[in-house]
């Protein structure tokens, strides 16, 4: 039986630690409450993989970030939904000033080593208020991402050159 495998980073972005989705990075606004809000990208792995565990499934933690499992072709569909189930019960607290700057700053230095390292970058970085609006109240298409010219098969490589800023939980 062929067996997939695949590695699911905690992601985080659909969760809010509170009712309200001012503060909170994209997608929060029509997510359901989390009912556990992490402080690190480790603590959200070994939840999830807690989870997915205590649905059936072996999974392990990779030291470098994410959550690895495999599973059959035909089972696919159940892995990824619950992934999501599990997924959605973690949360974040609210994001500061401070923690946009910071984000911010780390995404002006993956620009600038994205241009040394000869990949194509979106022509204007906006201004730090408007990166947070953008953030806070995000629309389709409008969130600005240093890395969204660079081609799909070239990511992987680009990433390990220029990583992303350490993700804020």
């Amino acid at each position: 039986m062929a067996l997939a495998a695949v590695a699911v980073a905690a992601t985080l972005t659909g969760c809010s630690s509170d009712s309200s989705s001012e503060g909170a990075p994209a997608g929060a606004a029509d997510s359901p409450s989390p009912t556990i809000t992490v402080s690190s990208e480790q603590e959200a792995d070994q939840l999830l993989a807690s989870c997915m565990r205590d649905h059936g499934w072996t999974v392990t933690v990779d030291p470098a970030g994410g959550v690895q499992g495999e599973f059959p072709p035909d089972q696919q569909d159940q892995y990824f939904a619950d992934n999501s189930e599990c997924g959605s019960g973690l949360g974040y607290r609210k994001w500061t000033a401070a923690d946009y700057e910071k984000v911010y700053e780390g995404l002006e230095k993956s620009v600038a080593c994205l241009i040394d390292a000869g990949y194509a970058t979106p022509d204007q970085t906006p201004s730090l208020q408007t990166f947070t609006e953008q953030r806070q109240s995000p629309s389709a298409g409008a969130l600005w991402d240093p890395y969204s010219l660079v081609p799909a098969d070239q990511l992987p490589k680009a990433l390990a050159t220029c990583p992303e800023p350490d993700p804020i939980y």
